[in-house]
Parts: structure tokens; C-alpha cells; sequence
């Protein structure tokens, strides 16, 4: 998993002074525009049942949700595409859509690709399969760099990115439905060669014993290893009723400041926030989902054992503090310098944006293994207060910091020292309240 968050990180470096010196701050300012709605999406496209996927202790149980989730995802799309057909104008208009107001229809197809995909990854995780999905993120990462720099050479406009973007969450769907299918594939085959092996008369005995138990109590077991959806749907209700109003939060607070800086300053400032903000999130996201990725299922597994899972929280919190200290420091130090070297003339100004974003993403990255840890816990009421939190000072420091000072970069220093202020309440609030022995709330 580390190797193959290392090799994207590469990739998504290694492409960006390339992509940048393309396309330029006000292609990126469109393609963030787009993006920003994605990520509003992104976090709902299940409900956020398939952040449950790990949880079941039955695969029987595990693919029940699997399917609830599916449901959700088709439900999310459907009324997104009928949204856009009733009230399109009505829609771009509130939002201030009209530099996308071309693509807006792609937005219900990503839905369902977004969806899927987070239902796969999240079956792989429950399998433990993080060497797939690390190879299949790295060919992911080299198709769609690769294309933006190709097609960027002959027509570098936002179009291109977007299309590309939305032809990414395709591939990646595709890619995990492959991954899965070949690991099923293998096991069947595999177990088909034992079976042979066996030999004759031992699998005779067994199939005349399975025969002689049938038809009532396989039937009985079948009822009983297979839930009903609508009891699945309520188990695991915490999911939509608390969890994705907490990401919706926390997807509306990141995407806000590129809507806002678009809405006040036109696409270029939301252009060298989208760059400062992706150069940031990039590794932190990456690397902070693949450490959750093998953090969460150990703190569900312990939580199923009555282990202390503090020592995990602790061990977690500050590897991801050490790992994150240092790039913190040389963003805060040489940021405008760094920015303009990368990426070109003209990307200054997203270097003194990723000065103060980069404090805001620092306590963010910390944060993961306590949001995991208290998701295990059924704390999600608790996260979901936190994520209102965010959501309500952040925007409201940002907006503040529009009117006070008529310029990007003092409203970026509010929202993100507001950030910052919230993230300490959240660590403090999770080590204060997050039980040593937690009793895992869907068993």
C-alpha cells in the first residue's frame, strides 16, 4: 500500500509542471469549478453505506450492504439527472455554474462511477487485497496524466481536463471491477483443484451428506446467512443519517473557498487555489486514505476482540504528525519560490495560498485515526456536530475575510486559523471521549 501511494505521489508530481505550463490558472479555475461539485457528490454517492462494507463479520452480511449501497448509489444519480433536467438554469444560476454550465450532465454519469467505485475498493479492503488496489491506483494515475499531457499538447483548454476527470472515476470502476473479478476467478479455480484433488470417493461422501440435509434446513440457513435489505438498510441506518451529512459538511467546506474566490476574483484565483489546494491534498489525501485503508479495519478487528485500540490511535496520530511536519515547514518557508519553479511563471500567487492552506491540511491529515476510531465507536452524531462546525466557522471566516479585506489571501488566513482552531477541539474532544476498549456498535 505504502509503494503504491509513493508511485501515484510520483506520478501526480511528476506530470503537474507539465499539465500547469499547459493549461494555466484559468483552465484550472473551470476544471476546479467542476471538480468542486464532484467532491460535493462524491461523499453521498452510497449514502455512505459502503463505509460499512468492512464492518460485518459474514461476507454473506458484507455483500447485503453491498447491495444496499448500490441501491443508494442509483437512487443519488437518478435524482441528480433528473434535478438537471427540470432546473438546469435555475440550478446554474444559484450556484454560479455558468463556466461549466456545459458539462453539467456528465455530473449524474460520474455519480455512478463514483459509486461503484467506492463499493469495490471498500470490498477489497475487506479482503485485505491493498497490494491491488495500489497497483491498479498507479495505472489509474499513469493513464490519465499521461492524457492530460498528450491532449494538452494539441488542445490544452478546460474541456479537455474535465472530460479526462470524468473519464478517471470510469477507469477507476472499471479497474477494481477487473481486480475483483480476476481474485474470484483465481479462488474458484483454486478451490476447483482441491476439490479434484481430493479424489473420488471422500467427495462422493460429502456430496450424498450435503444432499441427505436438504431441502428444509439449507433453506433455513440460507434465510438466516442472507438479510434482508431493509433490515441491512436499518442496521446500519448510523451511515446515512450521520455520516454522509458529515462529509456533505465537510465536502461543502473545501469546495466553497474555489466557488467563492471564483464568484469574487474570476477563475484565476480559483485557479491557483485549485493547484495550491491539489498539490496539498494529493499526498495527504493519498496517503492519508491508504493509512486509514489498514487503520480502520484493525481498529474494527480490535474493537471485535475487546483490545485497548488508544495505543493504535496514538501510534497513528503521531506517525502521521512526524511524516507531516517537514512539508509543512518547506511549503510555509519557500512556497511562492517553489511554486513558480514547479509550475511556471504566472504560479506564484498559488504558493502564497499553499503557505496557509498547508497549516489547515497539516491538522487535517492528523485527524484521520480519530474519525476512524470514533466511525468504529458509533460515534458518528459526534462527528457529524464537528463537521457543522467546520463548515459553519470556516465559511463564515472566509466570507468575513472577503468583506473585510477585498483580497484572496487574507480571507484564505481566516479560513484556514478557523480550520486549525476546530481541528484542536476535534483531537481533544476524540482523546477525551473515545473509550479504550471500544464495543464495536454493529455487532
Amino acid at each position: 500500500m505504502a509503494t503504491g501511494t509513493t508511485a501515484v505521489q510520483v506520478i501526480g508530481i511528476a506530470a503537474s509542471p507539465f499539465i500547469t505550463r499547459l493549461y494555466g490558472p484559468e483552465a484550472f479555475g473551470i476544471f476546479g469549478i467542476f471538480i468542486a461539485i464532484l467532491s460535493i457528490m462524491n461523499p453521498v454517492a452510497t449514502f455512505t453505506y459502503s463505509t460499512a462494507i468492512v464492518l460485518p463479520k459474514t461476507d454473506t452480511e458484507a455483500g447485503s450492504i453491498v447491495k444496499t449501497a448500490s441501491i443508494a448509489t442509483l437512487i443519488i444519480a437518478g435524482t441528480c439527472a433528473l434535478m438537471l433536467i427540470l432546473f438546469k438554469d435555475m440550478l446554474i444560476a444559484a450556484f454560479g455554474l455558468h463556466t461549466i454550465s456545459g458539462y453539467v450532465f456528465l455530473i449524474p454519469m460520474v455519480v455512478l462511477f463514483i459509486g461503484a467505485g467506492q463499493i469495490m475498493n471498500q470490498w477489497l479492503i475487506r479482503k485485505a487485497q491493498y497490494k491491488k488496489i495500489a497497483l491498479l491506483s498507479i495505472l489509474k494515475a499513469l493513464v490519465i496524466n499521461l492524457s492530460k499531457v498528450g491532449v494538452g499538447l494539441v488542445h490544452a483548454t478546460a474541456a479537455v481536463l474535465i472530460v479526462l476527470a470524468s473519464f478517471g472515476y470510469m477507469l477507476q470502476a472499471l479497474l477494481l471491477y477487473l481486480g475483483i473479478s480476476w481474485g474470484a476467478g483465481k479462488d474458484a479455480a483454486t478451490n476447483t483443484c482441491n476439490v479434484r484433488a481430493e479424489g473420488g470417493r471422500e467427495q462422493e461422501r460429502e456430496q450424498e451428506q450435503k444432499q441427505e440435509q436438504e431441502p428444509e434446513p439449507e433453506t433455513e440457513h440460507r434465510q438466516e446467512q442472507a438479510p434482508n435489505l431493509r433490515q441491512t438498510a436499518r442496521k446500519f441506518r448510523n451511515f446515512p443519517l450521520y455520516r454522509a451529512p458529515q462529509m456533505l459538511l465537510g465536502a461543502f467546506t473545501k469546495g466553497i473557498p474555489l466557488l467563492l474566490l471564483a464568484h469574487f476574483f474570476g477563475p484565476a484565483a480559483a485557479g491557483f487555489f485549485a493547484i495550491a489546494n491539489r498539490v496539498l491534498q494529493l499526498p495527504a489525501g493519498i496517503i492519508g486514505k491508504s493509512i486509514g485503508s489498514v487503520f480502520y479495519p484493525k481498529v474494527a478487528d480490535a474493537s471485535n476482540q475487546q483490545k485497548n485500540v488508544r495505543p493504535y490511535i496514538l501510534r497513528a496520530t503521531g506517525g502521521m504528525a512526524a511524516l507531516a511536519l517537514l512539508p509543512l515547514i518547506v511549503v510555509g518557508l519557500f512556497g511562492p519560490v517553489l511554486f513558480e519553479w514547479v509550475f511556471g511563471q504566472g504560479w506564484g500567487s498559488a504558493g502564497h495560498y499553499a503557505r496557509w492552506l498547508a497549516i489547515l491540511v497539516f491538522f487535517e491529515f492528523i485527524l484521520h485515526p480519530s474519525k476512524d476510531a470514533m466511525l468504529v465507536a458509533g460515534m458518528q452524531r459526534s462527528l457529524l456536530v464537528f463537521e457543522g462546525l467546520f463548515f459553519v466557522i470556516k465559511t463564515a471566516m472566509l466570507i468575513t475575510g472577503f468583506y473585510l479585506f477585498q483580497a484572496d489571501v487574507p480571507a484564505l488566513i481566516m479560513f484556514s486559523l478557523a480550520g486549525v482552531a476546530v481541528s484542536v477541539l476535534m483531537l481533544l474532544y476524540a482523546h477525551k471521549n473515545i473509550p479504550a476498549s471500544i464495543t464495536h456498535a454493529y455487532n
